[in-house]
């Protein structure tokens, strides 16, 4: 029997499914241990900006007027309310591939949702620098107009755009941090080491 082609966006479903558990990693398990020189209020702010950025990506993700009158997941009507898209509608490999990416940053920003509201709660370190992974994949949602003409983006799209936007900017603000306090131990060891050969 032939083989079947296979879709080219199954590798790349694949390689952000490995991306995003190793943001999730970092998130859970690096992140606190790093930049714990970070000031409060700049972590608060932080904090905030990984809100808002959940925020405007969710409403990218499941919003049903992404552009005029379509969405990732719903669509409108003809009088104007969201509904899903029947089972049998011919889907473009640029909506599968939005719809996937979807799917994975609604996961990650269920971590990156902790930890922004942990940051405003008890400000402290974070590390930061996967988002560049998490900015990546929500700009990859726009594969969902890809081949598409005549459209307009709507609330969904703008909010999408403003996602990628806010999620560039934590990662700008996270690692912008210089690690001071390690440096300050290295410092610190060195009188030590100079009276033990005195």
């Amino acid at each position: 029997t032939p083989v079947k082609n296979v879709n080219p966006g199954v590798f790349v479903s694949l390689g952000a499914v490995y991306f995003i558990l190793y943001d999730i990693r970092r998130f859970t398990t690096h992140s606190i241990e790093t930049n714990t020189n970070m000031s409060d209020g700049a972590a608060r702010f932080l904090g905030l900006v990984l809100i808002v950025a959940v925020c405007l990506s969710l409403v990218g993700s499941f919003s049903c007027t992404f552009i005029n009158g379509a969405g990732i997941w719903f669509r409108q009507d003809l009088n104007g309310d969201c509904t899903s898209y029947p089972s049998h509608f011919p889907f473009t490999g640029g909506v599968k591939a939005a719809r996937a990416f979807s799917i994975l940053t609604t996961i990650s920003n269920f971590y990156i949702l902790i930890w922004g509201c942990g940051l405003l709660a008890r400000p402290k370190g974070f590390e930061g620098r996967g988002l560049i992974c998490q900015t990546m994949f929500e700009g990859l949602k726009f594969l969902f107009i890809d081949g598409v003409t005549g459209y307009s983006l709507a609330t969904g799209g703008n909010c999408q755009i403003a996602a990628v936007v806010f999620f560039f900017v934590a990662n700008v603000l996270s690692c912008c941090v210089v690690k001071k306090e390690e440096e300050g131990e290295d410092d610190a060891e060195e009188p030590l080491l100079q009276e033990e050969e005195a």
